[in-house]
């Protein structure tokens, strides 16, 4: 696993520890107690994440929240597999599911702020952008042939590429943040629109 993306599962835990922390200064109860179990419980709370990522992982997500071996999954959107997930909560309303909606939070902060993702900063490139670069940057890499059959064969996410243009093609924040007009290579005619 490359450096970045120990760097971004850290920053998480680090965030759900703050959470954590600061939900239980709210109640004379501790976490554990809320949850059911006595104050001095040692609790391991096991969640999935990137659901709807790619199929496979879908469907192993499915099956560990069914049987209870992890109690809550978060879902990535958009997907490319976004629709199964859908599909699946439908017959599934009570799993514990959060979404990713990391460019709806940037917004809302921004807001907080006196600022739009329209802005532009210091390097010319609005919010909006960097964000989308950000998340391009995130998975940029060259696999050579050999590797690339091995991932595919081997690992349940999606090549980089895949990871990058399936997921913002769909997006009309994308084509937005960048002009992108129908008929282009990034603007998908078919998207996949759930909500």
């Amino acid at each position: 696993m490359n450096p970045r993306m120990w760097i971004q599962r850290g920053v998480c835990l680090f965030v759900l520890l703050l959470t954590v922390s600061a939900f239980g200064q709210d109640s004379k109860r501790t976490v554990q107690e809320r949850l059911g179990y006595p104050a001095t419980a040692r609790l391991l709370v096991i969640h999935a994440d990137d659901l709807g990522m790619a199929h496979s992982v879908d469907k192993a997500t499915f099956e560990a929240l069914e049987k209870g071996w992890v109690t809550s999954a978060s879902i990535l959107v958009p997907c490319p597999w976004l629709a199964e997930v859908a599909h699946w909560t439908q017959s599934h309303p009570n799993a514990d599911l959060g979404i990713h909606l990391a460019l709806n939070a940037l917004e809302a902060e921004l807001k907080k702020q006196g600022k739009s993702l329209d802005d532009k900063g210091p390097d010319g490139w609005t919010y909006r952008q960097r964000f989308f670069l950000s998340y391009a940057y995130s998975w940029c890499s060259n696999v050579r042939p050999e590797v690339a059959r091995l991932i595919v064969t081997t690992n349940p996410h999606s090549l980089p590429i895949f990871r990058i243009d399936n997921v913002v093609s769909n997006m009309s924040e994308f084509a937005q943040a960048f002009g992108c007009k129908t008929g282009q290579k990034m603007v998908r005619a078919n998207a996949c629109r759930v909500w």
